[in-house]
C-alpha cells in the first residue's frame, strides 16, 4: 500500500482488508516469482536494447509494491521504476498470476504482465487502464535462467521499440500520453507536438500558480476558522499525492468533551454549518476566478475533520504548524 494512503487516516477495517488480500495472494507462493520476472525484465531489456539500437539504457529507483491504492494484489506484483534516458516519466509493470501454457509446443508455466508509463507531471490514476503507452509482456517461468532469458529476449523487440520511440521523440510521446494521440508521426508532426508540449507547459505553470494561491487560502482558512474550535488540532499536508491535499486532525485525548469515538466527522454534523458556508463561499470564489483563467484547481480541502487516538498520530514531517 502507498505510504501516502496509509497517512490518509484509513482505519483498521480497510487496512485489514488490504492486508488480508495481500496475504491471500501470497499464500500462492508467487512473490519471489514476480520479483525474478522483474529482474529478468531489467536484465534482458537492457541487453536487447543495446543489441538492437547500439545504445544503453539504465533503470533506476526500482520499487516493489504489493497493491494499488487500497487494493491488495500480492507482494511484488507491481514494480515502479524510472528509465534514466527518459526523464520525467514514471514506468511500471503489473504482473498477472502464473498460468499453465496450453500450447502443444510449450506447456510450461508463464506470467503475463503489462508494462506502462505516464508523464509524471500529469499522472492520472497510475495503472494500465489509464495509460496510453503500454505493452503487454509475457515470460515463461519454468527452466534455467539462460533459457528463460533467451525466451523473453525473443519477445521484447516491440517493447524496445516503444522505449526508443520515447527517447527519440519526447514531444510525440507526451502527446501520445496526454492527448492519447496515435504514434503515427504523420498524424502529429514533430513541430506541432513540440508546440503542443510548450503550450501545455505554459498553461501548467499558470495553473500551478493558481493552485498555490488556493492551497494557501485553504490553510489560512483552517487556521483561522477551524483549529481555534478544538484543542491540539493540526493540519496534515499530503502534498500532491492524494486529494484533498489537506485534512484536519483532532486528538480525542484533548477533546473528550466533544467526541466519544475516533473517525471522520463532517462539519455539518458538528453544528459547524456557518464554517461550511464560509468555506464554500471562499472555495467558489477561487474556482470561478481560476475557471475564468482556464485553470482547473485540485481538491485541497473538504469541510470535515478526523478525530484520532494515540495509535493513529500523524507523522511530524507532514504537519503544518
Amino acid at each position: 500500500m502507498d505510504e501516502a494512503v496509509k497517512e490518509q487516516g484509513l482505519f483498521d477495517p480497510i487496512l485489514e482488508l488490504y492486508k488480508d488480500s495481500v496475504a491471500e495472494q501470497d499464500e500462492k507462493g508467487y512473490a519471489e516469482t514476480y520479483k525474478a520476472c522483474a529482474e529478468r525484465f531489467f536484465r534482458v531489456v537492457a541487453s536487447m536494447y543495446a543489441e538492437l539500437h547500439n545504445k544503453e539504457i539504465h533503470f533506476s529507483d526500482i520499487e516493489y509494491l504489493d497493491g494499488y491504492y487500497i487494493f491488495g494484489h500480492g507482494t511484488n506484483t507491481i514494480v515502479h521504476f524510472h528509465v534514466d534516458e527518459i526523464p520525467g516519466w514514471l514506468f511500471a509493470i503489473w504482473w498477472g498470476e502464473p498460468k499453465k501454457g496450453d500450447s502443444i509446443y510449450d506447456q510450461r508455466k508463464f506470467v503475463k504482465g503489462t508494462f506502462f508509463t505516464q508523464y509524471e507531471a500529469t499522472l492520472n490514476k497510475f495503472k494500465p487502464s489509464r495509460s496510453a503507452i503500454k505493452v503487454e509482456i509475457e515470460q515463461v517461468i519454468e527452466g534455467d535462467q539462460e533459457e528463460l532469458d533467451d525466451w523473453f529476449g525473443g519477445t521484447c523487440c516491440g517493447l524496445c521499440d516503444t522505449i526508443k520511440f520515447m527517447i527519440d521523440e519526447p514531444y510525440l510521446a507526451f502527446c501520445r500520453d496526454y492527448y492519447c494521440y496515435d504514434y503515427n508521426i504523420k498524424a502529429v508532426s514533430r513541430r506541432e507536438a513540440k508546440k503542443m508540449f510548450n503550450k501545455w507547459k505554459k498553461h501548467q505553470a499558470l495553473e500551478d500558480r493558481w493552485q498555490e494561491k488556493y492551497d494557501a487560502a485553504c490553510v489560512k482558512f483552517i487556521k483561522e476558522n477551524v483549529l481555534p474550535l478544538f484543542n491540539g488540532g493540526v493540519i496534515v499536508d499530503h502534498e500532491d499525492v492524494i486529494e484533498p491535499r489537506y485534512d484536519v486532525r483532532i486528538p480525542i485525548s484533548q477533546n473528550e468533551d466533544l467526541f466519544q469515538e475516533i473517525g471522520f466527522y463532517e462539519f455539518d454534523d458538528l453544528d459547524m454549518e456557518d464554517v461550511t458556508r464560509q468555506f464554500n463561499k471562499m472555495d467558489s470564489k477561487f474556482q470561478k476566478k481560476a475557471e475564468k483563467a482556464g485553470c482547473y484547481l485540485s481538491w485541497s480541502f473538504r469541510p470535515e475533520l478526523m478525530v484520532f487516538d494515540d495509535d493513529c498520530k500523524p507523522d511530524e514531517e507532514d504537519i503544518i504548524l
